[in-house]
């Protein structure tokens, strides 16, 4: 994981959210969780889920299952405009 943010780079992580989240905290700084949702298990630490998170900076982190969900989500979409675009020919 980077330490420095630069324009749109997108780091990735595997370990515990949280502990992705304090590796990249260089102090006190606002921070958005997103997808954050229960999964299947009986303590927080299991069932809480954290898809990934932006810092106040603009600087993304995301987990890799996320990453490869939003790239098939994105390729359903251009092959979606594809097909309505070759109809309108």
């Amino acid at each position: 994981m980077s330490t420095q943010c630069l324009d749109r780079i997108v780091d990735y992580y595997n370990d515990n959210a949280w502990n992705a989240i304090n590796k990249a905290l260089q102090g006190p700084q606002a921070i958005w969780l997103i997808g954050l949702g229960l999964g299947e298990g009986k303590i927080l630490k299991e069932i809480q889920s954290i898809s990934y998170f932006v810092l106040e900076d603009g600087c993304t982190f995301r987990t890799w299952v996320k990453h490869t969900e939003i790239i098939k989500a994105w390729k359903e979409l251009f092959e979606d405009v594809v097909k309505i675009k070759s109809r309108n020919l």
